[in-house]
């Protein structure tokens, strides 16, 4: 990348935050803008995808809470013990499964706004160079 470059011609990789305009072309400020994206990307994507999994795990643990509550319905109805120690325990499977999920989900969440703070934050950098 640029880091390499700057140092074939003699010079040490400056750090980001010592990167100024006046120093830069106008290809340097593309590379260093497409690395950004890049970087950006291949830290928050398994994140976003992890946020989206966890998503559908739930979504499919409470329709399963959901059928079981409408069994559970149907066996006390029917006055059926066993089916309803089944059931019991099934549901007490996806509420306890429920929880984790989202303790996980909020998680996720706090690690992608995290990263997506410190993206921020980057690209604003990123961006001033550009400026005159």
């Amino acid at each position: 990348g640029w880091h390499e470059e700057n140092e074939r011609r003699g010079g040490a990789a400056p750090s980001e935050p010592e990167l100024c305009h006046s120093t830069l072309t106008k290809k340097e400020i593309r590379r260093i803008r497409s690395h950004f994206f890049v970087e950006r990307s291949r830290v928050l994507k398994p994140l976003e995808d992890r946020i989206a999994q966890l998503e559908q795990n739930i979504s499919a643990r409470e329709q399963e809470l959901a059928d079981s509550t409408a069994a559970m319905q149907e066996a006390t109805q029917a006055r059926d013990a066993s089916r309803i120690a089944t059931i019991a325990q099934t549901i007490h499977a996806c509420q306890s499964a429920i929880e984790h999920l989202f303790e996980e989900l909020e998680q996720a969440i706090a690690a992608h706004e995290e990263q997506q703070s410190v993206f921020q934050k980057k690209h604003e950098e990123i961006e001033r160079l550009g400026q005159p």
